[in-house]
């Protein structure tokens, strides 16, 4: 297990930098079937005619014909109003954030344009993606760092590839190999957490293995396990109050959280008060508020990475200075991660069996040779790449790692469901 010390031990982003750029010089795999493509067209042609007949929208592509819809559903919703009406400016927004938001609504007609929305993200990446193509069928995007040193790709974006068609277009650059991914689960909650020293949430890190953080966290406050729409908004809810949103924003985006067969959502109220009653957490936004108010543009990773904030008024600032510093620690781990997998392979002479491929998020990708794989076998295969990965920062419990090898989805119904899965 890779361990690290925040005082000592300082991220090498040259390398990663390097080793990312090294991989896209000789480019990412692209395969589109056919028949992904034609279902994808056929979907959105249906989808347009749904939207002509049912709501009167005859181009859904049209912000104007979406939020009218909108507006006139807000006459019975008032919750589409909170997240798609600005009262300062008197405008309408039908944008993918505020959409999101009004998902426990149950609104077909939200649901239909989500729907379309992403089939129409399949369109465009299929579109793009053919158009960078070299002639061998490799994309080679260029490289740079975000703000919070995430690494980030343009021409073409690799980012922007719709999470559930990425694995059905990217592909192992090499005849039979695996790609696989590393993802650390839970990593900002868990960065948060012990920076804070949260004791209770500390242990809940601890038991989340089996459950999940999320999971755990809901049974606490509501005595029971949350259903899926549940176990969502527990996230979202979670994620919203770290990052600086109020109470008034939970309550009118959390629609279904403490609901049951006998018992009404309080939408997000016992969250709130479960939330807001940790000391720690109020001292620390207490903090942000008067760094930001106070004119400070610049916060610290756990590993002391300056991360500088762009020009933008107080309120701004105290949700990027709390959304930064925490986005800004997992570049660094993913900095960390990418260098030991790299000594790793070097080692132990593994160069014509283990491959890095890019970072996607707070994932690494990661591509394994046959060989390697049916010397291994997949279960242990996951383990090698589990102990390499595995790692803990001072005193913190170590944080849970979900390792596969990726596998493309064979029924293109589920394609065009929720993006989100």
């Amino acid at each position: 297990m890779l361990r690290l010390d925040s005082q000592k031990d300082k991220p090498d982003r040259l390398r990663l930098y390097n080793a990312v750029k090294e991989s896209m010089a000789e480019g990412v795999k692209i395969v589109i079937p056919n028949e992904l493509r034609e279902r994808a067209e056929n979907d959105k042609a249906y989808l347009k005619r749904v939207f002509a007949t049912n709501y009167g929208v005859t181009n859904p592509d049209s912000p104007r014909q979406v939020q009218e819809v909108l507006a006139e559903l807000s006459e019975s919703y008032p919750g589409i109003a909170f997240h798609c009406y600005d009262a300062v400016t008197g405008k309408w927004t039908s944008k993918a954030k505020a959409l999101e938001q009004l998902r426990g609504l149950n609104l077909k007609f939200v649901d239909d344009l989500i729907l379309y929305r992403n089939t129409t993200a399949f369109t465009k990446a299929f579109d793009s993606l053919e158009k960078a193509c070299d002639g061998n069928g490799f994309i080679h995007p260029d490289i740079s760092f975000q703000v919070t040193n995430r690494v980030s790709y343009s021409n073409p974006g690799l980012m922007s590839i719709p999470k559930k068609l990425l694995w059905q277009v990217v592909q192992p650059r090499k005849t039979g190999w695996s790609i696989w991914r590393v993802d650390i689960k839970n990593q900002e909650p868990w960065i948060f957490i012990n920076k804070l020293g949260i004791k209770r949430l500390q242990e809940f890190l601890k038991l989340s293995g089996q459950l999940g953080l999320y999971k755990l966290i809901y049974q606490d406050i509501y005595g029971v396990l949350p259903n899926d729409i549940q176990y969502k908004e527990m996230k979202i809810a979670w994620n919203a109050l770290t990052y600086g949103s109020s109470k008034k924003s939970l309550i009118e985006s959390t629609f279904h959280m403490g609901e049951t067969e006998t018992c009404p959502s309080d939408n997000g109220r016992a969250f709130y008060d479960w939330y807001s009653s940790f000391p720690e957490i109020k001292n620390y936004q207490k903090e942000i508020r008067s760094m930001a108010y106070g004119g400070k543009r610049i916060i610290d990773t756990v590993f002391g990475t300056p991360i500088q904030l762009e020009h933008c008024p107080p309120s701004a600032a105290s949700r990027r200075l709390m959304d930064y510093w925490i986005q800004g620690t997992g570049a660094d781990i993913l900095a960390f991660l990418v260098t030991n997998f790299l000594n790793y392979i070097e080692t132990y002479h593994l160069q014509d069996d283990l491959r890095f491929y890019y970072t996607r998020h707070d994932e690494v990708i990661l591509e394994m040779s046959p060989r390697f794989l049916n010397h291994a076998g997949a279960g242990p295969a996951a383990d090698k790449l589990r102990y390499v990965f595995k790692h803990t920062i001072d005193d913190w419990a170590p944080c849970e790692l979900e390792v596969e090898k990726v596998e493309s989805i064979t029924d293109l119904a589920e394609l065009s469901s929720d993006e989100e899965g």
